[in-house]
């Protein structure tokens, strides 16, 4: 690879609003631990090259990143909230079914109220 920073030794049809990254990732031990160097190429108004080093996690690390069962507990407690509010709508969906059977006629506070015939169900609008 040359030295300078010309992106057309990578890609020689590479023009000045493409963008490339990722050129090359790679694992390496120094003093022992594992390191992914990555470096990227980016041409946006001037080309750059970027190096990141950063630690490879072990496996146990990254999998103690993950605290599933705080995830499955969430999701318990929401699914609780929801049949909650699922049980809830349906009572008062239970408790207008039972009153429209009471009161079929609507009272009219005023002229601009119209009620509207649904399924059995009286609505009132106000237009």
């Amino acid at each position: 690879m040359k030295d300078s920073l010309d992106l057309s030794a990578i890609n020689p049809g590479l023009s000045e609003s493409s963008s490339l990254k990722h050129v090359c990732s790679n694992e390496i031990l120094i003093r022992n631990q594992p390191y992914i160097i990555s470096m990227s190429i980016h041409n946006s108004k001037q080309p750059q090259m970027d190096l990141e080093v950063e630690a490879k996690e072990s496996a146990d690390q990254w999998k103690g990143s993950f605290d599933v069962t705080v995830k499955v507990e969430l999701l318990k407690t929401s699914e609780r909230q929801l049949k909650t509010k699922v049980r809830s709508l349906t009572n008062e969906i239970a408790l207008l079914k039972r009153n429209s059977l009471h009161h079929p006629t609507t009272v009219r506070s005023s002229s601009r109220e119209r009620p509207i015939h649904l399924n059995g169900y009286i609505l009132t609008t106000i237009l």
